[in-house]
């Protein structure tokens, strides 16, 4: 017999109890990892809603998802819950609502034929915001979809600083999804496709994060 042959089973013996002893760290460092996630998530919403004179909530609804698609309804609610903006806003000439996107928000193009133009919302936007923070949820969305409506009319506003809520409520949530192995990405709770009612919905859910109001699934261990 090769000597290496002797070894074997010793081998096998320390694979199991590597193998065990992994899933057990797993099982006792993944709560461990989940309260600390829960703990600074609650940190931040509180840390924000202490300085709510600093930011603003922005939402808006769109004519779609791609790099030309622009926004037809925008919102702008400040820290206290006081309505800035909350308008339907012309589209460019030439430019179509996608059936997904109608089907979503239910806003037509017969609805925008009043609407003011972009150009004076833009003003009323840098405006209303005035140097502060601009919070949404999926911000790169919002901040994406501004810029494309900008050029869209040829339009020059000032530059915005903005704010994600979406990670903050990730790490609160604290989901595993264990076919990607990473943190799963929440839906906006409470949100009802319409600009307002989503910039309402994050502060809402910001006072749920900080207060750590959790459901009774919220508490389980995942």
């Amino acid at each position: 017999m090769h000597p290496a042959w002797h070894f074997a089973p010793l081998a096998c013996l320390l694979l199991f109890i590597a193998g065990l002893i992994y899933i057990i760290w797993g099982k006792v460092k993944r709560p461990m990892a989940r309260r600390r996630m829960i703990r600074a998530a609650t940190d931040a919403a509180n840390g924000l809603l202490a300085k709510r004179d600093e930011w603003v909530v922005v939402d808006t609804e769109t004519t779609g998802i791609k790099d030309t698609d622009v926004a037809i309804q925008i919102a702008v609610v400040d820290g206290h819950g006081d309505v800035l903006i909350n308008t339907l806003t012309q589209l460019p000439k030439g430019k179509k609502i996608s059936a997904r996107a109608q089907q979503t928000h239910g806003i037509t193009a017969d609805m925008l034929i009043d609407a003011p133009t972009w150009a004076a919302i833009r003003a009323q936007l840098d405006q209303a915001i005035n140097g502060r923070t601009c919070l949404a949820y999926n911000a790169s969305f919002d901040q994406r979809i501004i810029d494309q409506t900008d050029r869209a009319h040829n339009v020059t506003g000032g530059a915005l600083a903005w704010l994600d809520v979406m990670p903050i409520y990730n790490s609160w949530a604290a989901e595993w999804d264990a076919r990607r192995r990473k943190i799963k990405w929440q839906k906006l709770p409470g949100g009802d496709h319409t600009a307002i009612g989503d910039c309402v919905a994050v502060i809402d859910l910001l006072e749920k994060i900080a207060n750590n109001r959790r459901s009774a699934t919220a508490h389980q261990t995942r």
